[in-house]
């Protein structure tokens, strides 16, 4: 965040935060840290993101931890019930030092390429430090601000200093601007050079409005290459994301042909613009991620298809093999010269061929042996051209995927493109998206219960009602469905005696499952057990926590600590997955 930005933001701030009551402080993953305030309807965001560090009044807030970071941990100490004391810039420069009554203070240092963050005591020792630098304090060490690079204000510059300045050419002018002159920033040094080019006055005095422009009470703009509520969107060809939309603290002639958004406040212009950019970030991310794991598999399926191709001659290898057979039985009593047989082609011109042979095996078992390697070879080529029409199937399916990619914006369809290209099979770095995009508050990222890496051999099974259950098919899988692939929080289902392990997702952590969902999931374990020609079967629920593995137990063999038991009807998936369960006994 620009300087001359922050500077303002920190004056608005100052009376909607100080004397509020702090009720939590967050560690987000990677960068941002947040303080919640009045019950909650406040959220301070102080990022250290290194190419952007920022402070802005948002919304939203980031989900809980069940393992708090130490960052976290020693924030909460020293600020949970206490009030914002204070909120100042030390020295005048990018340093946010948020205070509470008693003693202790936070503080972000909001230097870009060098940002972090500490929590200090009430005699100013650092406690806890949030993105280490080379250089800084670290725990236990006396915390002090550091020094402010000094810079000349616009009417202290001499006239002699002008001159030299205009004389420069744009690149260099732009440097010698942004290095020596306070209240700069990037947005408003183009718009000096601008209105300088365009011959609205002499160097000076244009520096000297925009700056003082851009320091009081200005309309902050929000700019963009589209409509904002098109984001983001295909522009010449490439998508607008993050990087081509940028907050200014005044009106800019320069990007008068650009998309914009007035506001009253910085700190309503920060929160519009922080929020879109952490939405335009998720796209961008989950954009690239799902792109790759396309082009990933769209080359391995045609590798595959190549490969299948090349089996097109497999008819005339096969008719060969067994034209040799036919020639070998019809020639029982042909001779043998070094594994080599001579037999007259009877099924062709009826001239002498020769047929290499198992010297150890009469003509009759090497004839069967031809035969069976024609059969391997039909079958082979049977099952591979079969598997064309899956592997188009596919493909078409990526392109579909690819499609939707190209319109995505909201949060709600980037977990629909997830969920698809989890159900394609894609690998997706779903971990790293959801680290990268803590901002986000809704992290679309998420996984609902636990990672689906791995699901070969388990049945999935999603009921009309959207309830998702997981079925074992084997021994090894239900030790796996079991052990990896539940959540703890998870329901768990076994028929009485021997029978697949059935997993109910739980992924909003409810303490009792949804009476159909439970039913679904029972008729499922009925299903897949021993017991399926019964009329009624009885089923043990728990949660997947209650669930353990004797020490050698053979696969599958588990133990439950504690359950409960309900007789159902098995029924079979198609019934399941169309209508839900029905009410158990």
């Amino acid at each position: 965040m620009e300087l001359v930005l922050l500077r303002r933001l920190v004056t608005e701030l100052r009376p909607l935060l100080v004397g509020a009551r702090t009720d939590r402080v967050y560690a987000a993953p990677r960068y941002d840290v947040v303080v919640a305030s009045n019950g909650g309807r406040k959220h301070l965001w102080i990022s250290v993101e290194p190419e952007d560090p920022h402070v802005c009044l948002r919304a939203i807030r980031p989900k809980s931890d069940s393992r708090p970071l130490a960052f976290a941990m020693a924030a909460r100490k020293w600020s949970r019930g206490r009030r914002i004391e204070g909120l100042d810039l030390l020295n005048d420069d990018r340093v946010l030092r948020v205070d509470w009554q008693g003693g202790g203070a936070l503080i972000g240092e909001l230097v870009p390429r060098r940002a972090t963050a500490f929590v200090v005591d009430d005699a100013d020792r650092v406690v806890a430090v949030w993105n280490p630098r080379a250089g800084r304090p670290g725990i236990g060490d006396h915390y002090a601000a550091p020094q402010r690079t000094p810079r000349t204000a616009v009417a202290d510059l001499a006239a002699a200093t002008w001159t030299s300045l205009a004389a420069l050419d744009d690149r260099r002018l732009r440097q010698e601007l942004m290095r020596n002159i306070d209240g700069m920033a990037p947005s408003i040094v183009t718009e000096i050079i601008f209105r300088w080019r365009r011959g609205d006055g002499d160097l000076a005095a244009i520096t000297g409005e925009v700056v003082q422009l851009a320091a009081s009470t200005a309309t902050p703009v929000l700019y963009a290459p589209a409509p904002i509520e098109q984001l983001p969107t295909v522009a010449n060809g490439a998508k607008s994301g993050a990087a081509e939309v940028m907050i200014a603290p005044c009106p800019l002639e320069h990007r008068g042909d650009a998309h914009n958004m007035t506001f009253e406040t910085v700190v309503a212009a920060s929160q519009v613009f922080y929020d879109l950019r952490a939405r335009l970030q998720l796209v961008e991310r989950v954009t690239s991620a799902v792109e790759r794991a396309i082009e990933e598999r769209v080359r391995r399926l045609k590798r595959k298809r190549q490969a299948i191709g090349s089996v097109g001659d497999a008819d005339v290898r096969s008719a060969r093999l067994r034209r040799r057979a036919d020639a070998l039985l019809a020639s029982p009593h042909a001779s043998i010269v070094d594994g080599v047989a001579s037999v007259a082609d009877v099924y062709g011109d009826g001239n002498l061929i020769e047929i290499r042979v198992d010297p150890q095996l009469d003509l009759a078992a090497n004839a069967h042996k031809l035969y069976r390697r024609a059969q391997r070879i039909e079958g082979a080529a049977q099952q591979a051209l079969s598997g064309i029409g899956t592997i188009d199937n596919e493909l078409v399916q990526l392109g579909a995927l690819e499609v939707l990619l190209s319109t995505m914006r909201q949060p709600a369809e980037v977990q629909a493109i997830l969920d698809q290209a989890r159900q394609l099979g894609l690998r997706i770095p779903l971990e790293q998206l959801r680290n990268a995009e803590a901002g986000t508050g809704n992290l679309a990222a998420e996984l609902p219960s636990r990672s689906r890496a791995n699901l070969s051999g388990i049945m999935s099974l999603t009921t009309a009602a959207g309830h998702e259950i997981l079925v074992g098919r084997s021994a090894k899988s239900n030790d796996r469905l079991t052990r990896e692939v539940a959540a703890r929080h998870d329901w768990w289902l076994h028929a009485e005696g021997p029978g697949s392990h059935v997993v109910l997702r739980n992924p909003r952590r409810l303490e009792q499952p949804p009476p159909d969902a439970l039913a679904a999931a029972a008729a499922l374990a009925a299903w897949f057990s021993k017991g399926r020609s019964a009329a009624k079967v009885e089923v043990h629920w728990t949660q997947a926590r209650r669930v353990r593995k004797p020490r050698g137990a053979p696969a599958g063999a588990v133990l439950m600590d504690e359950f409960h038991s309900f007789v159902v009807q098995p029924r079979p998936p198609a019934d399941v997955a169309a209508d839900g369960g029905q009410p158990a006994d």
